[in-house]
């Protein structure tokens, strides 16, 4: 089996919530002899293990060993932001641990969902931060990213500010067709 039908089964299976095939088929990169894939099959590995599905049970430390293990062998933005995810996910101190490895993505290289991870971050957990949370949401916004304009209006609200609220989700209404052409699937990309 080529590499790019591992890719396109592995997608068919995540969109059907099948984490028994992605297991198998992360296996099938991993133990590839092409030594570059090893690092996506980890990485498909973890989602399998951080979504679970039918006859997997979520389990966010094997996710993170496996996208630990991913970031090692491909320091990437996408492997340490993932990382981060399922660390916010876990709660507690884990959840402050997700602060370095969001650092350690914007090293790498600054998207719109390292402002949308640092958005995360400072919503949730105990270093509760709305002002920075929405500061990042609107970095993401102004990226062309809806999910920025979601989180902006939500922290608004949370911080009482029900008209800025308002006038953010009127905006987004506005704006949404339009985003959507200039930017496509780009616009709805999140953490």
């Amino acid at each position: 089996m080529k590499h790019s039908d591992v890719y396109g089964n592995a997608r068919k299976a995540l969109r059907g919530n099948q984490a028994k095939d992605m297991l198998a088929l992360s296996e099938t990169l991993i133990k590839s002899d092409h030594a570059p894939a090893h690092a996506s099959g980890y990485l498909m590995r973890g989602m399998a293990y951080e979504l679970g599905g039918e006859g997997i049970e979520i389990d966010l430390e094997r996710a993170a060993a496996n996208y630990r293990k991913a970031a090692s062998l491909a320091p990437d933005t996408i492997t340490f932001l993932y990382l981060a995810r399922v660390l916010m996910k876990q709660g507690g101190e884990r959840h402050r641990d997700a602060l370095r490895y969001i650092d350690e993505a914007r090293s790498i290289r600054m998207v719109p969902e390292v402002d949308l991870a640092y958005a995360k971050y400072y919503e949730g957990g105990n270093d509760t931060d709305y002002i920075r949370a929405r500061h990042y949401y609107m970095r993401a916004a102004l990226a062309g990213r809806f999910a920025g304009l979601f989180g902006y209006a939500a922290m608004s609200r949370k911080m009482g500010q029900k008209f800025r609220a308002a006038f953010v989700d009127g905006l987004r209404l506005v704006a949404g067709p339009f985003l959507f052409l200039l930017l496509g699937k780009r616009a709805s990309k999140t953490l």
